[in-house]
């Protein structure tokens, strides 16, 4: 796999290297860190559903329940570092 995306990285650079420069391209060249930790309660999975169901008023109903924690990340060859956890 190691062979393979080097291969592709190098194959995508000189892509790169041949295309004109972005104009509207906006990026933060700062170093701004953020951490966010969001804690919640989160509604055991059969009154979650019970909700939903309720919710639906008779009318048929398709999807899928998802719950947990949420997290995004982000790291930038700038030093910038932002995480986010919400449960």
């Amino acid at each position: 796999d190691r062979g393979r995306i080097a291969e592709t990285l190098r194959d995508l650079r000189e892509i790169r290297r041949a295309m004109p420069e972005d104009p509207y391209l906006l990026y933060s060249q700062g170093s701004d860190t953020t951490e966010r930790v969001t804690d919640a309660a989160l509604p055991e999975p059969a009154d979650a559903v019970d909700a939903v169901i309720s919710g639906a008023g008779g009318s048929d109903l398709v999807g899928i329940y998802a719950a947990g924690q949420m997290f995004r990340g982000f790291a930038s060859s700038f030093g910038q570092r932002n995480w986010s956890t919400t449960a």
